[in-house]
């Protein structure tokens, strides 16, 4: 048994490689659903849980408009906000139906060969949605949404690239906001910058040098 290394699955793994596991991370996360047992959720235990987060004022996008300072940040924050009211009109927590996992990412999988046998790290399991649950998929590009749709659709439920990728690089996008405004999250700045740099090298993430210096 082997875990990926992130520049395997993310960079070298071929189309078809990608499918097969974006289909098997979609059969354990309908799996862990009906497994969990509901009332864990409302338990003690679940609601102590310090990664179960309010998102809905967690999410600082809609409070950002610095784009003198920070015009790459500030559009992509202002894409997220239309995001989040687009795929959440209700709120994100009216959409937290069901157990998940919550870090199914590739740190967390373990693999015999091109099958997945294992996951690890249960500390984050909460309330939540199929969305968030299978946000890790965005770095498997497009063409791995079809075959997580294939096992989605035995369930009634179905993702969207664009919405994985809400989660994905939401996430960094607001610690990088509450980074700003509120001097918070300062450990991962360093990550989430390089993450944007990687992720969208189309724009100019130079804006964030004074923090960076700032945090050396």
């Amino acid at each position: 048994m082997r875990r990926y290394a992130v520049k395997e699955v993310y960079r070298l793994c071929p189309s078809s490689k990608k499918k097969h596991i974006s289909g098997q991370l979609a059969q354990f996360a309908l799996w862990f659903g009906d497994a969990v047992n509901p009332g864990f959720l409302e338990s003690g235990a679940a609601s102590r849980n310090p990664n179960t987060i309010n998102w809905d004022s967690h999410f600082k996008f809609s409070s950002f408009h610095d784009k003198q300072n920070y015009p790459s940040l500030s559009r992509l924050a202002a894409d997220m906000q239309a995001r989040y009211e687009q795929f959440y009109p209700s709120g994100i927590t009216a959409a937290q139906s069901r157990p998940i996992h919550g870090d199914l990412r590739f740190g967390n999988l373990i693999f015999t060969g091109d099958t997945l046998s294992g996951v690890i790290d249960f500390g984050g399991t909460r309330r939540g949605d199929i969305m968030e649950e299978m946000r890790g998929l965005y770095r498997l590009g497009r063409s791995s949404i079809g075959s997580c749709n294939e096992t989605l659709r035995t369930k009634g439920l179905e993702v969207t690239f664009e919405q994985v990728e809400f989660w994905g690089v939401g996430r960094v996008v607001n610690g990088l906001i509450h980074t700003l405004q509120e001097e918070t999250y300062q450990d991962l700045f360093p990550s989430n910058r390089t993450f944007l740099q990687t992720w969208r090298p189309d724009m100019d993430w130079s804006e964030l040098d004074a923090w960076q210096s700032r945090l050396e």
